[in-house]
């Protein structure tokens, strides 16, 4: 799904969805009235949505879903320039704390947040 593709909760697959700016779950949960179990994941609230708080405007209310496989992609991604970081950050201090020049080893360490300990 597109990153502004909207749709009303009753639409939405079920899994994680965005709600404004809170992440919310849809389970496969509801009641025989038509409600839909969903929750906000940052403080266990069951989400109704906008007012009013009834079960016709809870399944009327457009969210954003959230495509795990996507999601879990974009994770790999950052997880894979985290440890390239750490590689480069490890050999950015090994240069620094080897070589001879003192102004070398300075700026290294500074480039990296940090003042040259020697």
């Amino acid at each position: 799904m597109s990153n502004s593709e909207l749709l009303a909760l009753r639409e939405c697959p079920i899994g994680l969805f965005w709600s404004g700016e809170e992440l919310c779950l849809k389970t496969e949960y509801g009641n025989n009235e038509g409600r839909i179990d969903a929750y906000i994941v940052s403080t266990g609230e069951f989400f109704w949505g906008s007012p009013p708080q009834s079960i016709t405007s809870q399944r009327e209310e457009l969210v954003e879903p959230i495509d795990t496989d996507d999601a879990l992609a974009a994770l790999t991604q950052l997880d894979e320039l985290h440890a390239e970081n750490e590689k480069l950050r490890a050999a950015i201090i090994y240069a620094a704390e080897t070589t001879d020049d003192p102004h070398t080893s300075r700026k290294l360490f500074e480039a990296l947040g940090g003042t040259n300990a020697g």
